[in-house]
Formats: structure tokens, sequence, C-alpha cells
């Protein structure tokens, strides 16, 4: 007499090597705070944030990492979704040699085009530089129709991508190392 085919056996062993090969991070990671700074018109914002301690250390090992961080504007509505109205992606690339002392992070916005590399003597400035944002210019808020605001931060770790057959057939790993968001204090854009 044949068993046949064990579905719950193959489940459970799925669950099983996710659970062992992928662990989830347990590690603090948050959003420190997002301060809104108005200019006349102009809307800049300034946060940082913590990566978690496996980050680090995979890095200062010198594991290659990528930090995306998205800025995005959102408008609230009282009995409707929040509509998005804008966002800046910024891509943070870091690069290190800890047995040289060389360490490269490149920054680049992708909405404004621009492409920053610097070079650091030490890792611990390297980090610092890459996860705050100082007095970024988001947008002329003339623009805008008058209403309610909100600012949005979300810092994702992308691990490095599989091929994409493979991506397709173990759709159950994960994408992404960790994502963190926060949403700012609300505040009015023109009107009363």
């Amino acid at each position: 007499m044949s068993r046949g085919f064990n579905i719950k056996g193959t489940i459970w062993f799925i669950l099983m090597v996710q659970l062992f090969l992928f662990p989830v991070s347990s590690y603090s990671q948050e959003i420190d705070s997002i301060e809104l700074r108005f200019n006349g018109d102009d809307l800049y914002v300034r946060t940082s944030f913590r990566p978690p301690k496996r980050f680090i250390e995979e890095a200062r090992n010198g594991m290659r990492k990528e930090l995306r961080i998205y800025i995005d504007l959102f408008r609230v509505w009282k009995n409707w979704p929040d509509e998005y109205v804008y966002g800046i992606e910024i891509i943070n690339r870091i690069a290190g040699d800890a047995l040289r002392g060389d360490f490269v992070a490149t920054s680049l916005n992708k909405v404004r085009r621009v492409l920053i590399e610097k070079r650091f003597r030490t890792f611990d400035s390297m980090i610092s530089w890459l996860t705050s944002i100082d007095s970024l210019h988001l947008l002329n808020t003339r623009s805008l129709e008058p209403g309610e605001y909100y600012i949005k931060v979300t810092v994702e770790s992308i691990i490095k991508q599989l091929p994409p057959v493979i991506g397709y057939l173990l759709f159950f790993v994960p994408e992404k190392e960790f994502s963190v968001s926060k949403d700012s204090e609300s505040f009015r854009v023109g009107g009363r």
C-alpha cells in the first residue's frame, strides 16, 4: 500500500527550513525622530534612525549593505485613505575593509539624481553619516492644495537579490532584512 504525497509534512518541512535559515531579527531598530522645518514656503526634513545590531556587525565585518530610505508626503483625508502626494527615495550603500581601515559610503537621491561618495577613517563615523538626514529639502508648499499633511519615513535594508526564477519559486524567502517606518506629526498647509 503506497502512502502517497503528504502535504502536511511538506508544509511543515518548508516552514522549519525557513525558520532556521532565515531567522526573524529580534534586534531593536527604530526611527528616532522626524523634525520638520519651514523656511518660507520650503519644507525641510531632518531625521535619524538606528539600524539593528546584526546589520552593524555584518557591515563592520566587511559585508556590503544597502539601505533604502523613503521620505513621503501624505495628505490626510477624514473619511478616505490618506493620499500619497510626493516622495524621495535615497539609496545608501556601504562597502568597507576593516583591516585597512578604509570605509566607503555612497548615497544616491533618486529623485534629484545626486550621487555622493564619501570615504571614512572610522566605521562609526560612516554609520552616523548614513543613518541621519540633516535638512533635506522636500518641496515647496506653494504647489500643495490647502489641507492637513504628514511625512512618513521608511527605512529598509534589502537582502541581496535572488535570481528572478528562484525568487518566484521561493516566494516565502524574505526580501528585506528589516523595514521600519514612522509618521511625523500632522501639519496644515494654506487655508485657515
